[in-house]
């Protein structure tokens, strides 16, 4: 998970961490609260950020990982 996350891949770092057993999963459950809303928050802002581009006509930028 951490590979993931210094690779910029938060997503996939949530989905090896979602993985573990319990017990050491739940000493992650705040760090997974965190990186749940900072996936969500990106998605939005990518969704924003794409709708602004397009109705100023320009081309929609790549999405950028989180």
């Amino acid at each position: 998970a951490e590979t993931a996350r210094n690779q910029g891949d938060l997503a996939a770092a949530i989905k090896e961490v979602e993985a573990l057993p319990t017990p050491p999963r739940d000493a992650y459950a705040r760090w997974l609260d965190d990186a749940r809303a900072r996936v969500s928050a990106n998605a939005t802002l990518n969704t924003l950020e794409s709708a602004a581009l397009a109705s100023f006509g320009a081309p929609a930028a790549p999405e950028a990982k989180p």
